[in-house]
């Protein structure tokens, strides 16, 4: 069975000049697990015909349909339980957020949402921070939901994958709305776009936004060698993370992953009839 790798999450980003997070994976490689699709699929189809697009092919994409990406939204899945240890001290400041309002609060959500993110419940932190986002609406509180959406997306899979994808790239949007140049946002939601049934083929679209910027974002990189990989264009994989590498250094955690990821290209190459 072939091994399985992603691609980079908002909290695997390597460090860039200011605000990108370090991947901390106890595991070594926790990041690698390539999404590797063999055979026919709609998926594949779609991702051949944009990857083409993004190694120098004519013409783009039509504009997204915002109003009927929202009327399409899929329900969202039963977040998880609470831990029993804190159930009582969750409960409690639920109970003072029910009874609050204004700033007052606003200010106790944000302190369930960062004792929800201290349990390991981004799901539950997830639908706090939306509400959060939306009284603020800033960049920074979208972009703080859409990535705790992100990290509910990674929890689960199937139509609530798909789901969770829906409200990451909504929140993003929002970010997009208000600073179009932020690179690292337009990154990770194009991976989100990859679950997103009503358009995924905004995922390398996005992707190539972003390199036409600036051709050495890692992660775009890093992420379009795994939409290669994906549809088996094993060479311009392997130039994707020879590129990363090159960027990263091979001090970088990132080297490695990519390292292992062209150990894998290698294989594959080999091993064909």
């Amino acid at each position: 069975m072939l091994s399985k790798a992603r691609p980079l999450a908002p909290q695997e980003r390597p460090l860039r000049q200011s605000s990108a997070r370090v991947a901390a994976s106890s595991g070594g490689l926790q990041a690698l697990q390539i999404l590797f699709i063999v055979g026919g699929g709609l998926l594949l189809v779609v991702a051949l015909y944009l990857i083409t697009l993004a190694s120098g092919g004519r013409g783009g994409l039509p504009p997204v349909d915002k109003a009927q990406a929202a009327r399409a939204l899929l329900p969202l899945p039963e977040p998880g339980p609470i831990p029993s240890v804190v159930a009582d001290q969750v409960a409690a400041l639920e109970a003072e957020i029910a009874r609050l309002k204004g700033k007052e609060r606003l200010a106790k959500q944000q302190a369930l949402v960062n004792l929800l993110i201290g349990i390991g419940r981004p799901d539950r932190a997830a639908l706090v921070q939306e509400e959060l986002a939306q009284a603020f609406d800033t960049p920074e509180a979208w972009r703080r939901a859409g990535n705790l959406f992100y990290d509910w997306m990674e929890m689960v899979d199937g139509p609530a994958k798909a789901a969770l994808a829906q409200r990451v790239i909504a929140a993003y949007q929002r970010v997009l709305e208000k600073e179009p140049d932020n690179l690292d946002v337009r990154a990770d939601m194009a991976i989100a776009y990859l679950y997103d049934p009503n358009n995924p083929m905004e995922a390398v679209n996005q992707t190539r936004m972003v390199l036409a910027k600036d051709s050495t974002h890692v992660q775009a990189n890093f992420n379009l060698g795994i939409m290669l990989l994906q549809i088996n264009r094993l060479e311009e994989a392997r130039a994707q993370f020879l590129k990363v590498q090159r960027l990263v250094g091979p001090r970088s955690p990132l080297y490695a992953q990519a390292d292992t990821i062209l150990q894998i290209i290698h294989r594959l190459e080999t091993s064909t009839p």
